[in-house]
């Protein structure tokens, strides 16, 4: 009832307003995304400086997951893929970032990865916070994140803003990828994140790298002067200053 009586609702992106009016809300909903601080991506260090900083080996390359360590996450589809692949590919390794948020999830993927016997090259790293987030995705050439639903994935869009090709799902609302060739935005299972990640493996390291310039193309739309801006127009709608502006849906 709440909801129904406000002056206009903030959704970061169309599917959460179309998860609002599914619930018979009929306010007005305004579609402004999160922001992207781009300027945390400027000036980074060397790739090979910043694996150092984090005790990774220069000679490898990794493919990042950067999420909590829960089912809703799909971080088993990531680990299996990289399992499939990592004999072909045996120079890449994999960094899971971030906090463990469901134990048994955990130890059902510790027993996945102590079956295949790639322990040394899978690496839990927990929470990293300041530079050393900045580090990990400089450090790294891939990110992955097949996530089941996500109503804007933050980490996806930091992952461009450090100009890494990304690999994620229909769950979440980043079919720009497609349209900028920045990665790869694939309906979930394992078969197409499987296929996902042998693509990227398998090109070139200037192709490769060429997506993640694609990528950071595409997300400095989404630096937060862009969406301040929209906020602003929002509220001078609001109090009847100005026509309603595209964003705005009834």
């Amino acid at each position: 009832d709440m909801l129904n009586k406000a002056a206009c609702i903030h959704a970061t992106e169309i599917n959460e307003a179309k998860a609002l009016r599914d619930l018979g809300i009929k306010t007005q909903i305004a579609v402004i995304p999160n922001g992207v601080d781009l300027s945390e991506f400027e000036n980074l260090d060397s790739q090979e400086v910043s694996k150092n900083n984090l005790n990774l080996n220069i000679s490898k390359k990794y493919i990042l997951f950067i999420s909590r360590v829960h089912p809703k996450k799909g971080l088993e589809y990531l680990v299996k893929s990289f399992i499939k692949y990592s004999k072909q590919f045996e120079n890449y390794e994999l960094l899971i970032i971030g906090p463990t948020d469901d134990e048994k999830y955990k130890k059902s993927l510790d027993s996945v990865i102590s079956d295949s016997k790639l322990v040394k090259k899978i690496h839990f790293l927990g929470m990293l916070k300041g530079k050393n987030r900045i580090d990990v995705y400089n450090a790294s050439s891939l990110f992955v994140l097949p996530s089941h639903t996500e109503n804007f994935g933050m980490v996806i869009a930091e992952a461009m803003a450090a100009k890494i090709p990304v690999i994620t799902t229909f769950g979440t609302p980043w079919q720009e990828i497609e349209k900028y060739n920045a990665g790869w935005w694939v309906e979930l299972s394992q078969e197409n994140i499987d296929n996902a990640l042998y693509e990227a493996l398998s090109l070139k390291e200037k192709d490769l790298e060429r997506r993640g310039l694609n990528g950071f193309e595409l997300i400095k739309k989404y630096e937060w002067k862009h969406q301040a801006k929209k906020m602003k127009e929002l509220y001078e709608y609001i109090l009847g200053d100005r026509d309603k502006p595209e964003f705005v849906y009834e």
